[in-house]
C-alpha cells in the first residue's frame, strides 16, 4: 500500500509542477501523501489542484498569506478554494481565531477564497478526513435514498428573547429545505426535553445537514453536550452548521466539538461529520449575528443551489456582512472540512455517459454524451486527464454533449470523469492507442493481361485497431494512380476498395503497389503490398526484304529472304508467306497505295482468297508466280533471317515481292507486310564483258526520272582508259543510243553527256524504263557500270510504270 501511495504521489507531483490551479492545498509536510489522494480526485473531476508542502510555502502566517496572494494574482487559473491540512499547532492559522485572512486577497477582511481546514494532528487522522470526503463525494451511501434529503435542527432554548431568533432560523431553514425537496426534518429542542442522545440517534438515521442554534462554548450546552465518537452513522455523513459561540478552535493545544465531529471514526468504520462550520469566538447578545450566518448558509444551499460547501460558507459570511458588517464574526466563523465539497441536496441520479473507448494517437475530436433517462444533461462537467499528456475540462450543452480537441502525444489510458450536482460521479477509462490499418490483398488483378485490356483493380483492407478509422488507400503502377477514402471502418472489419479503370499499356511486367495511409499508424509493415501483372504484346513484323534485290537477271535462281522481328514480349509461333506477282492493271492504277492489310482468317483457303485472290491465283497484285509459306518460332525482341525456297527467274519485266507475317493475334497490323518492285533483265542485252574494277567507278543520272533531257556522268580514274563508251538499252535489251568519246565531254576523272531522250536516229523514244551502261578499257582490265533510267512523257508526267518523278518507288 505504501508503495502504491508513493507512485501516486510521484505522478501527481509531476503534473503539479505546472503552476496554476483552482484548488490550492497547503499541507503540513508529513501529510503530503494523504492529502495527495484527495487532490488527485479533485484533479480527476476537473478541479485543477496543486498541493504545496508547508516547507515550500513558508512557516509563518505572513509567509503563507504572501504565497497565497501571489498565487491568486499570478496563476492561471487562480485559486478559488484553499484547504489547510494540519492542526493549528502544525500549520499555523493567521491568528488563533481565524483562517479567514488566508482567503482575504484585498485586505478588507472579506474573503475571495473559500477556506477550509483538516485539523489533523497525525497522518491517521488526515487519512480519515480524506476518506470521509471521498466517500461523501464519490461513493455516497445510496442504499438509503432518504438521508440525502433529511435535515436535523437543534434549538437549545435559553428562555430569553434569543429563543425567538433561534426558532425563526430553524423555521426558515425547514421551509427552504422542504421547498428544495427534503422529506424528513427532525426538530430537536431543549423545551421538548430532547438531549444529546436524540442528536446521535438522528445522525445515525442519516441526515444531510444539521443546524444548531443556542448557547455553546467548546461544545453545545446541556442537554446537547454531544460526543461524536458515539455516533454510528457510517458513511451517511452530514454537514453541520454550528451557528453559536465557540465550537471550533484554532488555538494550539485546544480541542472542541467541531474537531471531534471530523476526527470521529477510522478507515474501517467512517462516522461523524464530513464538514463542520462554526465559530472560534464567544460573545453576548450576538444571536442576530449568528442568525445571519445560519440563514445565509442555507439560502445558498436551498434557494440558490450553490454546489460546494465553501461557496455556502462564503454566502453565509456575505449575509453577515450585508446585514451587520461585523468583521470579528465574519473572520472567526471557520470551516473544518473540504471547501470544494460538492453538497447533496437530493437523492443522487445515475448518469449515462457515452464516449469512444479508443482513440488514435493523433489529433481527435472526442465527444462525450451525458444523459439521464434519455434526456441530455446540461452543465455536466467532463474532465479528460492523461498524466503528462493532456488535461481537458468542459461542460455539456443543452443536448448533453461536449466535444474536445484531443491531441495525445503517447499511447496509454486516460480518465474520463463526469460530475454534476446531485448526480453520482461517473468515472471510467478510455485509451489512446496507435491505429493500425493495412492491406490484406490485391484483388481482381490477373497475373497476365493483353495490352490494351481494361482492368479495375481492387484491394481488401482491414482495420486492425480497436476504434473506427478513416484512412486513404492508393493503388499505383507506372503511369497509373488511383486513391480512395475509407471512412468509419469499424474495428476488426474489412472493406473492399474499388479503384479507377486502368488501361494496360506498358508492356511486360508491371509492378503494382497498394498502400494505406492512416495518421499515426502503429504498424507500417502491413500498410502496403505489392503484386505484378504481365502485359502481353503480340506483335511480329517484317523489317526488310533482303532478297530478291531491285534488279535480277532472267535465268537467275533467287532465294527470297526476309528479315523478321518479334516486336512483342511473348514467344510466338506463326506462319510467314512470301509472294511474287506480275504487274496488273489494278496495280498500275494504284502504284502509290500501300499493300492491302487484311484481317487474317484462320483457314488456309480463306487466307489465300482474301489476300491473294481466288483459287485460280488471281489477286489485286496480278498473277501469282511464286508463293511459299514457312512456320517460324521467334523469341521476344529478337529478329531472324527467313530464307524461302528458290525462285527461278524465267521472264523479263516488272515483278512485286511481298512478304507477310500471319500471326492471328497480332496487335499491330502496320508492320505485318512489306513489298518491293523487282526488275528482271534479259541477260543477252546486258551481259558483262569483264571484271568490275577496283571500286573507283560510278555512274550518275540527273534528273531521274526525266521528262525532256537528263545529264549522264561517269566518274573515275579515266586517264588510263583507252576508250570510254556509253550505251542506252530499252527494256527488251535493244541498244537505242550510243555515246562515243568524241561526243562526250572529256576529262581525266569525268565523262559527261546530255541525253535528250531520243534514239540514235533522233526519234523521240516512248516513256518507260531504260538502262545505261558505260564501258572503259584500261591496259589491264575492262570496267563495266550499269544504271536504270526512267523517261516520262508529257501525257503522263509524274507517273509511269509504278514510278514517281524524283526517284524509283
Amino acid at each position: 500500500m505504501k508503495k502504491g501511495i508513493t507512485l501516486l504521489t510521484l505522478l501527481i507531483s509531476i503534473y503539479w509542477a505546472q503552476e496554476g490551479a483552482r484548488y490550492l492545498v497547503i499541507v503540513y509536510d508529513s501529510f503530503y501523501n494523504e492529502a495527495s489522494v484527495l487532490a488527485k480526485w479533485k484533479q480527476e473531476k476537473g478541479i485543477k489542484t496543486i498541493v504545496k508542502r508547508l516547507s515550500e510555502v513558508g512557516s509563518t502566517p505572513n509567509e503563507i498569506r504572501s504565497y497565497i496572494i501571489n498565487a491568486y494574482n499570478t496563476w492561471t487559473p487562480r485559486p478559488e478554494f484553499l484547504l489547510l491540512v494540519g492542526s493549528p499547532n502544525l500549520l499555523p492559522p493567521y491568528t488563533n481565531r481565524s483562517d479567514n485572512e488566508y482567503g482575504d486577497m484585498a485586505g478588507d477582511y472579506r474573503a475571495e477564497l473559500a477556506v477550509g481546514r483538516f485539523p489533523c494532528k497525525n497522518a491517521f487522522q488526515c487519512s480519515v478526513m480524506v476518506q470521509k470526503t471521498l466517500s461523501y463525494e464519490k461513493n455516497p451511501f445510496i442504499a438509503d435514498s432518504l438521508w440525502f434529503k433529511s435535515l436535523l435542527t437543534i434549538v437549545r432554548d435559553d428562555y430569553d428573547s434569543d429563543d425567538t431568533i433561534y426558532y425563526n432560523d430553524v423555521r426558515y431553514v425547514r421551509d427552504w429545505a422542504l421547498g428544495a425537496g427534503f422529506c424528513t426534518i427532525d426538530s430537536l429542542s431543549r423545551a421538548r426535553n430532547h438531549n444529546q442522545n436524540d442528536i446521535i440517534n438522528s445522525i445515525n438515521q442519516g441526515k444531510g445537514f444539521a443546524l444548531y442554534r443556542g448557547s455553546a462554548a467548546g461544545n453545545w450546552w446541556y442537554p446537547f453536550y454531544v460526543n461524536p465518537a458515539q455516533a454510528n452513522n457510517g458513511t451517511k455523513l452530514p454537514v453541520i452548521v454550528s451557528a453559536t459561540c465557540a465550537t471550533v478552535t484554532l488555538a494550539p493545544g485546544e480541542s472542541m466539538v467541531g474537531e471531534a465531529w471530523l476526527k470521529a471514526g477510522n478507515l474501517q468504520g467512517l462516522k461523524g461529520a464530513v464538514g463542520f462550520f462554526g465559530n472560534t469566538r464567544s460573545d453576548y447578545n450576538v444571536a442576530h449575528l449568528r442568525s445571519a450566518i445560519a440563514q445565509g448558509f442555507f439560502k445558498g444551499v436551498f434557494l440558490e443551489s450553490l454546489p460546494t460547501l465553501g461557496q455556502a460558507v462564503l454566502r453565509a459570511k456575505q449575509e453577515l456582512y450585508e446585514r451587520y458588517g461585523h468583521a470579528q464574526e465574519y473572520q472567526c466563523f471557520t470551516l473544518l472540512g473540504d471547501p470544494e465539497l460538492n453538497l447533496w441536496t437530493a437523492t443522487p441520479k445515475l448518469l449515462n455517459v457515452s464516449y469512444p473507448t479508443y482513440i488514435p494517437c493523433l489529433s481527435n475530436q472526442f465527444q462525450v454524451r451525458v444523459n439521464q433517462n434519455g434526456i441530455g444533461e446540461k452543465n455536466a462537467r467532463v474532465c479528460l486527464w492523461k498524466v503528462n499528456d493532456f488535461y481537458l475540462v468542459g461542460y455539456t450543452d443543452s443536448f448533453g454533449i461536449v466535444s474536445f480537441e484531443v491531441n495525445p502525444t503517447s499511447v496509454g489510458g486516460f480518465l474520463i470523469t463526469v460530475t454534476k450536482r446531485n448526480c453520482l460521479p461517473f468515472q471510467d477509462s478510455a485509451w489512446v492507442i496507435s491505429g493500425d490499418c493495412g492491406v490484406l490483398e490485391i484483388v481482381n488483378l490477373p497475373s497476365q493481361n493483353d495490352s490494351g485490356q481494361v482492368v479495375i483493380p481492387q484491394a481488401l483492407v482491414k482495420n486492425f485497431s480497436r476504434f473506427p478509422c478513416n484512412f486513404s488507400v492508393q493503388f499505383s503502377a507506372e503511369n497509373y494512380v488511383s486513391t480512395r477514402q475509407v471512412t468509419n471502418l469499424m474495428p476488426d472489419s474489412t472493406a473492399l476498395v474499388v479503384f479507377d479503370s486502368w488501361v494496360l499499356v506498358r508492356r511486360g511486367e508491371n509492378i503494382c503497389r497498394c498502400s494505406t495511409a492512416l495518421a499515426g499508424d502503429s504498424n507500417p509493415a502491413n500498410d502496403f503490398i505489392f503484386d505484378t501483372t504481365f502485359v502481353c504484346v503480340y506483335d511480329v513484323g517484317l523489317s526488310q526484304i533482303l532478297s530478291p534485290t531491285d534488279t535480277v537477271w532472267v535465268g537467275d535462281t533467287v532465294r527470297p529472304t526476309l528479315m523478321i522481328h518479334n516486336f512483342g514480349n511473348t514467344q510466338e509461333n506463326f506462319p510467314v508467306r512470301f509472294l511474287i506477282t506480275t504487274d496488273s492493271e489494278e496495280m498500275r492504277g494504284n502504284r502509290e497505295a500501300e499493300t492491302p492489310k487484311a484481317d487474317y482468317p484462320s483457314s488456309p483457303y480463306s487466307l489465300r482468297k482474301n489476300l491473294f485472290g481466288d483459287s485460280k491465283g488471281q489477286s489485286p497484285f496480278g498473277r501469282i508466280i511464286y508463293e511459299e509459306s514457312l512456320q517460324l518460332s521467334l523469341a521476344p525482341d529478337c529478329d531472324t533471317l527467313l530464307i524461302f525456297p528458290e525462285w527461278y527467274v524465267t521472264e523479263p519485266g516488272d515483278y512485286y515481292a511481298i512478304g507477310m507475317t500471319m500471326l492471328v493475334s497480332d496487335m499491330n497490323k502496320a508492320n505485318d507486310s512489306l513489298q518491293k518492285s523487282v526488275l528482271a533483265i534479259p541477260p543477252s542485252s546486258l551481259k558483262e564483258k569483264g571484271i568490275w574494277g577496283d571500286g573507283v567507278w560510278d555512274l550518275n543520272c540527273y534528273p531521274n526520272p526525266f521528262l525532256n533531257q537528263t545529264v549522264i556522268k561517269c566518274f573515275g580514274n579515266l586517264s588510263r582508259s583507252k576508250e570510254t563508251r556509253l550505251k542506252i538499252y530499252d527494256l527488251s535489251g535493244k541498244v537505242v543510243r550510243i555515246f562515243n568519246p568524241p561526243e562526250a565531254e572529256m576529262s581525266k576523272t569525268t565523262r559527261q553527256v546530255l541525253w535528250d531522250g531520243k534514239d540514235q536516229l533522233g526519234r523521240d523514244l516512248n516513256q518507260g524504263i531504260y538502262f545505261i551502261q558505260t564501258e572503259a578499257d584500261s591496259a589491264q582490265v575492262h570496267h563495266l557500270i550499269k544504271k536504270k533510267l526512267i523517261k516520262l512523257s508529257h501525257k503522263n508526267r509524274g507517273r509511269v510504270g509504278g514510278l514517281t518523278q524524283g526517284g524509283v518507288r
